[in-house]
């Protein structure tokens, strides 16, 4: 788990995911800010296969919306880089 956590960290930072000060654990953010963007993009992300949830106010404060990647021990590095495809795909669609 903490192997392919820090692989899904590492990939997210390659392609410009904000992720705070996320450090690799199970639970990643990207922080967006706009809770629409968030909702919209996590909808293109399920779309594509990739399940990671929009987490929006009052959850978190207003303006830090934020789409939680939950990594586990049962994902494949090939997993992520298709987690980070569609990542690239939803980003550029906005």
């Amino acid at each position: 788990l903490q192997a392919i956590s820090q692989y899904f960290l590492k990939c997210a930072r390659d392609v410009d995911m904000n992720t705070g000060t996320a450090m690799g654990f199970a639970i990643i953010p990207a922080i967006i800010g706009d809770p629409i963007q968030a909702v919209n993009i996590a909808r293109k992300l399920d779309s594509q296969g990739v399940h990671a949830k929009p987490i929006i106010y009052p959850a978190v404060r207003d303006q830090a919306a934020r789409i939680r990647f939950f990594i586990c021990s049962e994902h494949t590095t090939q997993m992520i880089d298709q987690a980070m495809e569609a990542w690239c795909v939803a980003m550029s669609e906005l």
